[in-house]
């Protein structure tokens, strides 16, 4: 299934000879925007002490600090639907839930889940850092010290090289630690496996009933049932077909 390649490792064994190019995106200095300061200033989990000129500097951008390019997807033009359709799941989802992230700035809550859905989407690890960094980032600053501490300890598992990233982590998970809650609820489970449905961007949970497009394997929401495909736009979600045949062989 072309879905696995998004949430079940397809970009693990893809582009490993690259790794060391995408570092240098990684080692910028993407926690600058999260001015943690003092931790030892940091009383019973009070972050105020955190959230000020950077934080106030980091609103004000209409980019929320979360550059898409960094990613190093193509754009759509260059994704060809026929020719390329394992692409079409692996590249354009995770695109189209960004494009959808930088909509919501008005929703802090929502911009909270789909950062941390984005951090499912198995990209290299590079990639993988700067999006758990940008989901305990912006979930440290809503007070979702729970949900942000676990983006930390994500983070410091993979060993990030940039050591600017690394302490940022130790020192959101130092501060969260004092007042292990969240402020606002979010419709994540990072315990329970899921994929994201590709239109309405919610998590679909182990054991919850899903439809899928016959042609790129997209996941989705009972409710998109007969509608088009949003990731590779040539097929109807839920429709009977034969699927992506590549040899005689396949057909019975």
């Amino acid at each position: 299934m072309v879905s696995k390649g998004i949430f079940e490792g397809g970009l693990d064994d893809t582009g490993r000879g690259e790794t060391e190019d995408y570092e240098e995106a990684a080692d910028a200095d993407w926690g600058e925007a999260l001015d943690i300061g003092e931790v030892d200033n940091l009383q019973n989990g009070d972050i105020s002490l955190v959230l000020e000129d950077d934080i106030v500097h980091e609103e004000n951008d209409e980019e929320g600090g979360w550059d898409l390019e960094d990613l190093d997807l193509p754009p759509d033009a260059e994704t060809p639907k026929t020719a390329a359709i394992g692409r079409s799941a692996v590249f354009v989802a995770p695109h189209l839930m960004e494009l959808k992230r930088r909509e919501l700035k008005d929703n802090p809550v929502r911009q909270q889940e789909l950062a941390a859905y984005f951090t499912h989407c198995n990209l290299q690890l590079p990639h993988l850092r700067l999006a758990l960094l940008n989901a305990m980032t912006v979930c440290f600053k809503a007070h979702n010290l729970s949900t942000a501490a676990n983006f930390a300890r994500r983070l410091l598992e993979t060993n990030p090289s940039n050591e600017n990233q690394a302490r940022t982590a130790r020192q959101v998970l130092q501060a969260a630690e004092k007042n292990m809650k969240d402020a606002t609820q979010l419709n994540y489970d990072f315990r329970n496996p899921f994929v994201v449905c590709g239109a309405t961007y919610v998590p679909i949970y182990r054991g919850q009933k899903d439809v899928t497009c016959p042609y790129c394997s997209t996941h989705f929401v009972p409710s998109q049932q007969g509608q088009l495909c949003t990731v590779c736009e040539l097929a109807g979600v839920g429709a009977d077909a034969s699927g992506l045949l590549c040899s005689p062989s396949q057909i019975r």
